[in-house]
């Protein structure tokens, strides 16, 4: 149980910090354009998988929108370690 409250607790301090990147005067308007655009895939009606596929057309989504985050949150903390050491 305990494991399990400390990986909420993990993926809430995950979430807010990518908020807070997102909405930052100091993120790279292009940076934030890779989660904007993995939720513009979600909404396109053209898809890789079509959503008529009642498990895969759902699973290719949910990779998407993590995958655009992973790649939003890793490039934003490189953006940043690069401008604060030089």
């Amino acid at each position: 149980m305990i494991k399990s409250i400390k990986l909420v607790k993990e993926k809430y301090l995950v979430l807010s910090d990518t908020a807070g990147a997102f909405f930052s005067k100091d993120t790279k308007w292009w940076l934030k354009m890779i989660p904007i655009a993995g939720f513009a895939y979600v909404l396109w009606p053209i898809d890789a998988v079509t959503d008529f596929l009642p498990f895969l057309g759902r699973l290719d989504d949910i990779g998407v929108i993590l995958l655009s985050f992973k790649a939003f949150n890793k490039y934003v903390r490189f953006s940043h370690e690069k401008t604060s050491s030089a």
